[in-house]
């Protein structure tokens, strides 16, 4: 057995259920897998022969030690996937200017770096916007997102002064489309289309992490614009979730998670041994004996 880590956080030492459906495929591949908790010292990092960051929820309360584990793991010339480079650079939503440089629709943002003054009201009344949503550039799980409007800002500004002194901001304009519709999640493996799911919020909520989700089609239109959003990385990864919500039309980006998303193994039940598959494809093992 080819023994790979999935790398997690000590909120779910064992590894987080949904991506739990995938060990049997993998087995079958001759692929066993542990879970192992990345700031744990005790891991034993060379004894696998890949790493795959999967739950590692808890990175952005700590970044500089999380780049740390990742420079130490590149040192060590360790197999992580995706990799390290990729890893650096979706770790910081302001990535998302540089796809929409490489044309990719993105859903209308402004990016104020740390210790970079800006005015909330200012923002949105140059932009045209009646609505925002503000979020750390590092972050995740909607953690001190929040949703603001020109009319009632409340402290807001005092929330983004605040995060601005150690890290980033994006400020995107509010898209009810995410309320009315949902927001849409495409999942690819190796740049190979999987699944899609369509996440809703919870009533008079604009954050989809509490709400429901189903499997569901998508438009083939819409799917080449969510496609092409993995084809303006370099090469493709083992993994992406492309995240947005579909506008007269038009798909707009709101994310591309290829660090550490949840991948709705188990809203779709073939999409297990897809992942496996594409694992597979990418580790290195032994052919099985006669």
């Amino acid at each position: 057995m080819t023994l790979i880590a999935f790398l997690t956080c000590q909120r779910f030492p064992q590894g987080f259920e949904d991506d739990l459906t995938a060990l049997e495929p993998l087995r079958r591949h001759g692929i066993e897998v542990q879970a192992a908790v990345w700031d744990d010292p005790k891991v034993d990092w060379e004894s696998f022969e890949a790493i795959i960051i999967r739950s590692t929820w808890d990175y952005y309360q700590q970044p500089e030690a999380f780049r740390a584990w990742l420079d130490q793991i590149e040192a060590r010339g360790m197999t992580l996937l995706n990799p390290v480079d990729l890893i650096r650079w979706n770790m910081d939503k302001r990535y998302l200017r540089e796809l929409q440089g490489r044309g990719i629709t993105v859903i209308p943002s402004e990016w104020v770096d740390p210790g970079a003054p800006v005015d909330l009201r200012t923002v949105l009344q140059t932009r045209g916007w009646s609505e925002a949503v503000i979020k750390p550039a590092v972050s995740a799980g909607a953690w001190q997102t929040q949703r603001v409007s020109l009319s009632d800002l409340g402290s807001a500004q005092v929330q983004v002064d605040q995060i601005l002194q150690d890290r980033a901001v994006i400020i995107q304009q509010f898209r009810p489309e995410v309320m009315h519709e949902g927001e849409w999640s495409f999942l690819f493996f190796n740049g190979v289309f999987s699944h899609a799911v369509l996440k809703q919020p919870p009533a008079g909520d604009f954050r989809v992490q509490a709400g429901t989700m189903q499997l569901i089609s998508a438009d083939p239109a819409v799917l080449k614009q969510a496609q092409a959003v993995v084809g303006a990385l370099d090469m493709p990864p083992l993994y992406a979730r492309v995240d947005g919500v579909i506008s007269n039309g038009e798909f707009q980006l709101m994310e591309l998670e290829v660090f550490e998303p949840c991948l709705y193994l188990r809203t779709d039940p073939t999409s297990a041994q897809r992942f496996a598959d594409a694992v597979a494809a990418r580790v290195q093992v032994p052919p099985k004996k006669s």
